[in-house]
């Protein structure tokens, strides 16, 4: 299985103390390449590059992952309002669509630090799953 990885609660936690934009960890997964492929590597850079073009607030770090040398790539996506969500789901949706084998693990914090865990794929983005997500988003993002 291939991807690229998160892990921000620190980070969610300085935000949530600043009063700053929620923050969303995106790892990007594939059954089809193994995370070292060329070709995984270019769809994970296309969403990336997608990911800064539409919604922009899109950070990649180096963060540790036990059990492996130097860390892993954490794709953090700083969301400052509803309307910035619905702009990285139609993003989600795009990628998604292009590849049945690729998924998508969303992470969000809420205020009481409880983290909220979802994967995704093209037929699941409109389900029940991706739902739970986007309402925790939903109370934490001011409309816009």
């Amino acid at each position: 299985m291939a991807n690229s990885s998160v892990d921000a609660d620190r980070d969610e936690q300085q935000e949530d103390a600043l009063g700053g934009p929620a923050l969303l960890t995106i790892e990007a997964l594939s059954e089809r390449y193994d995370e070292s492929d060329e070709r995984w590597l270019d769809q994970v850079v296309d969403l990336v590059d997608r990911l800064r073009e539409d919604v922009g607030g899109l950070e990649r770090r180096r963060e540790p992952a036990s059990g492996q040398k130097g860390g892993v790539d954490a794709l953090i996506l700083a969301l400052g309002s509803a309307g910035a969500f619905e702009a990285a789901v139609a993003v989600f949706r795009a990628w998604l669509a292009r590849d049945r084998t690729r998924r998508l693990r969303l992470v969000v914090t809420d205020g009481e630090r409880h983290r909220h865990t979802v994967e995704i794929t093209g037929d699941t983005i409109d389900s029940r799953t991706f739902h739970d997500v986007a309402e925790v988003m939903a109370r934490r993002l001011p409309m816009r």
